[in-house]
């Protein structure tokens, strides 16, 4: 089980563990160029935010102003994506804190112990 938050799309759980994560918002900058061919943290489908206001590991939040695909449809990506296949953010993470899990979560909230 993973510490983070997740989201749920084709089967599979996108999940962010908050005590991995730094904030390095390496996913996001992949995030854009892959499915809009630059890197923009505004344009993301994934948006990291770190709290000044929080103490670690609560101090970063994920959020997803756009629904993930899971890479399933990538123009500027020649890697295969969706459930199947590779998801750019999983990829490029330095530290290993975002994974695809086939778990099934009711509560999201039960995965951030």
């Amino acid at each position: 089980m993973t510490n983070g938050e997740g989201i749920k799309g084709q089967g599979k759980t996108l999940l962010f563990d908050t005590k991995k994560c730094q904030g390095c918002m390496t996913c996001m900058l992949v995030c854009s160029l892959v499915h809009e061919g630059k890197e923009n943290l505004s344009i993301s489908r994934i948006q990291v935010i770190q709290s000044s206001f929080e103490k670690y590991p609560n101090d970063i939040e994920t959020r997803y102003v756009e629904s993930c695909d899971l890479c399933l449809d990538t123009p500027f990506w020649n890697e295969q994506g969706g459930v199947d296949g590779k998801q750019a953010c999983v990829e490029v993470c330095p530290l290993g804190a975002v994974r695809l899990s086939t778990e099934i979560f009711t509560n999201l909230e039960h995965c951030k112990r």
